[in-house]
């Protein structure tokens, strides 16, 4: 999907309530793209999964309807997306600090640079 028309089709689902699906846009429209962008905010986390429920039984077009017209139209503020820490950072930090992995992931947002470079120094097991 194209990123103006991805932003383009999302927008339609989310706020401004342009009817975005036709012939030509068809063919660009990716659900699990969609999927991603609508889970980024809460009030759509429940339409989300049950799309992902239902994934084998709908078509693209489907998809689209259910969320153009089940999904309150509203203006939504557009923060940064979630994304993961890196894995190999944390499983250094739990294993320095003999932490699970929910307390690494907090650490790992408080350390530094130069304190994980240390840290990757001091669990270096090459």
């Amino acid at each position: 999907m194209a990123t103006n028309s991805f932003f383009d089709c999302l927008n339609s689902i989310l706020s401004n309530k342009k009817y975005w699906m036709n012939s030509q846009t068809e063919h660009e429209y990716s659900p699990i793209s969609i999927n991603i962008g609508l889970s980024q905010h809460l009030d759509c986390i429940l339409y989300v999964n049950e799309m992902n429920r239902n994934w084998q039984s709908v078509t693209p077009i489907m998809h689209y309807d259910y969320m153009f017209h089940s999904i309150r139209k509203m203006n939504r503020k557009y923060n940064k997306w979630a994304k993961k820490f890196p894995t190999e950072d944390i499983d250094l930090i739990k294993e320095y600090y003999q932490i699970s992995k929910l307390k690494a992931e907090e650490y790992l947002s408080i350390l530094t640079k130069d304190q994980l470079e240390t840290i990757r120094q001091e669990v270096n097991h090459g």
